[in-house]
Order: C-alpha cells, then structure tokens, then sequence
C-alpha cells in the first residue's frame, strides 16, 4: 500500500501530527520504503519535524534503528520484525517541508 504526509507532494502543514498504523497479513512483515521525493525539515536529532516509526501497533512499541528521522535524504528501508508498524508524523510551526 501506499500512505503519505499531508498534502503531499505539496508542503506539509505547520503544527501537525499524524499516526499510521500500518498491518500486514498473519505471519507477514512490513517493509517501508520513501520515494526519492522526500524531504523533512533537517534539525539537530529531528527536535522539530521529524517521523518515528515503531516496530508495533503501539506508540510505546520498540523503535526500528533510530530514534526519528529527518532531513533531506529519504530512510533506509524499514523492516519490521512482525506484522504491525506504528509511524508518527510530528511538525511544528515553523519551516515546513515537502514531507513523503
């Protein structure tokens, strides 16, 4: 499937918070992939806008990898170890982005 943040390919909006919670079949994995097109406003350790991805259906599920991610090079692929995915888009209300 596919999902993206708010008004893309447009700019995202200021002071927004989005939740995913993505589900795969019985016995399967997620695997997360961003298009080239990606861009989150960059900040030290992504205190501003960034987008966290837990390895659940939880917020308070394990991470995968790291604690947020930023900028303007889009993640790695994301893989989880079981079938849910719980992802939180968060910007502020300053500098908004493309977003993914």
């Amino acid at each position: 499937g596919h999902f993206a943040s708010p008004n893309y390919p447009d700019s995202y909006p200021p002071n927004k918070e989005c939740i995913y919670i993505l589900e795969a079949a019985p016995r399967q994995r997620i695997e997360l992939t961003f298009d080239k097109h990606y861009y989150i406003e960059p900040s030290f350790e992504c205190r501003f806008d960034h987008l966290g991805v837990q390895d659940g259906s939880f917020g308070f599920s394990p991470l995968i990898y790291i604690d947020c991610y930023c900028g303007v090079k889009s993640p790695p692929l994301i893989r989880s170890t079981g079938r849910f995915m719980w992802i939180k888009f968060s910007s502020d209300e300053e500098l908004e982005g493309l977003g993914f």
